[in-house]
């Protein structure tokens, strides 16, 4: 028995911890391996995807829940923010919006974005989000909030496979009102989704995806219109009839109308507005996308699973840097075992930074700070690990040199 401990030392001693080529090896492809995995999948400039549909109006998203793992889907866009003319009508407060889509799937896992109204410091005013077959339009009470919190108001059995819906939402002074297919089908009269003094103008639409493009919608878009003023019951039933025919006629609050798209381009980088070229919509061949840099730590989803998954795997990803890193410090013999363990944190430190700033030009990747102090965490428990290893391994030296 003691000739077999004796024999691994030995290769345990003189082979790896005594051959330094090794240990440099071993560093490299553990730097290699965190920077890979850190940065997978390495697609800094992702396919768009969004086609336009063949033999029909519209156009096609494909969400995240139907290509990879790390695909973010597809987004479109208005460069430009929403303005009207001096002859158009604008109601403060008040907005009516017009969709008409057909979803792939009933989403049963994640939320996925149909339309956003973001404003010039990209800060989300308005979204409509699909889950399962709810639809939910979330919004913000206060002009200047002090947090991203939003209130939801929604309608469930709406958005169901393969079948094509139209949906219009009214807001102003009365409250706010969902129909589907012409039809109201819920009401919130204390509710408007724009503050009094706010609107519509000035906003800019984002389709199929959240800012971030981490909400991917999945399905056919057909149409949108935008109303600067509450649109009322009898309208809303016009205008739903004139989605289904298409016809040269006008719709319903034609001088409160903001933009119009009917998606009938067939090709090409835009699609435009009926009424002109202001304000059209831009589907880039590659995502376009903004993340913020370093978001806070959230705790408030500590116990989830997916949240538990990420935080072991960021402090188990960095042991081995940590480890191996002041292995290699050690070997040298160059610096003090305080020296070395402050110059392995630091630098893992910036190996951690550097790579969740880089993460903000992937869309399938989120630049964290809690990421980086649980990277920091696996980088001292990988110097406590070695710290023990180093000492178990000398202890077993003077040992076997006692026995001879």
């Amino acid at each position: 028995m003691f000739n077999n401990f004796s024999f691994l030392f030995y290769l345990l001693k003189e082979k790896c911890l005594g051959n330094t080529g090794f240990i440099y090896i071993v560093v490299v492809l553990v730097y290699v391996l965190i920077l890979l995995i850190g940065l997978w999948p390495l697609d800094f400039f992702p396919e768009n995807e969004v086609k336009w549909l063949k033999g029909k109006d519209g156009v096609r998203f494909k969400g995240e829940e139907l290509s990879s793992r790390y695909s973010a889907g597809g987004i479109a866009y208005t460069p430009d923010p929403f303005f009207y003319q001096p002859d158009q009508l604008c109601e403060k407060g008040s907005v009516s919006i017009e969709i008409l889509v057909n979803p792939d799937i009933e989403l049963k896992k994640a939320r996925a974005r149909i339309i956003s109204f973001y404003d010039n410091v990209n800060k989300d005013i308005i979204f409509i989000d699909q889950w399962k077959s709810y639809v939910d339009v979330f919004y913000q009470e206060s002009e200047n909030p002090s947090n991203h919190e939003y209130k939801k108001i929604g309608v469930g059995n709406t958005l169901l496979n393969n079948k094509i819906s139209m949906l219009t939402i009214t807001s102003g002074g009365s409250g706010t009102f969902i129909y589907v297919d012409g039809k109201l089908v819920r009401s919130y009269p204390d509710i408007r989704l724009f503050t009094e003094n706010d609107s519509v103008i000035g906003k800019r639409v984002i389709l199929g995806n959240s800012p971030e493009a981490t909400n991917a919608w999945s399905g056919n878009f057909y149409g949108l219109a935008v109303y600067n003023s509450q649109l009322a019951e009898n309208q809303v039933l016009s205008n739903y009839q004139w989605w289904m025919k298409k016809e040269d006629s006008l719709l319903s609050a034609q001088d409160a109308l903001i933009s119009l798209y009917a998606f009938n381009e067939g090709s090409g980088l835009l699609a435009h507005s009926r009424l002109g070229q202001q304000n059209p919509i831009l589907i880039p061949e590659y995502l376009w996308f903004k993340k913020r840099i370093l978001l806070p730590p959230d705790f408030s989803n500590l116990l989830k699973p997916n949240l538990l998954k990420d935080i072991i795997f960021n402090i188990l990803g960095f042991i081995p840097l940590g480890f191996f890193s002041l292995w290699c410090l050690f070997k040298t013999r160059k610096w003090k075992s305080y020296h070395a363990i402050f110059l392995v944190t630091i630098f893992g430190f910036i190996i951690s930074l550097c790579i969740e700033i880089a993460q903000i030009f992937l869309p399938a990747r989120d630049s964290s700070q809690a990421d980086i102090i649980l990277n920091v965490l696996g980088i001292i428990l990988g110097i406590i690990l070695f710290n023990h290893f180093w000492n178990i391994i000398n202890r077993f030296g003077r040992w076997e040199a006692q026995s001879r």
